[in-house]
């Protein structure tokens, strides 16, 4: 993120930008009620998303023995 310059007209501001390397960004105004619904579910998914990565990546064998696969 390039703050500095991008956020100047956010200065004081309780502000999240989000960048995406394919669409551009997003800016969230942390003050406004629904970006913080947004921003904590953005937040929430991506989690579950690790987690699941995280569990498909551990097998267990025929003994009960688990591994992660590599």
């Amino acid at each position: 993120m390039s703050e500095g310059r991008d956020l100047q007209g956010y200065r004081g501001l309780a502000v999240l930008k989000l960048e995406f390397a394919e669409s551009g960004g997003l800016v969230f105004d942390l003050r406004e009620t629904k970006a913080q619904q947004v921003v904590y579910e953005l937040g929430r998914r991506m989690a579950q998303r690790r987690i699941s990565e995280r569990i498909d990546d551990v097998r267990i064998d025929d003994e009960g023995a688990a591994w992660r696969s590599v």
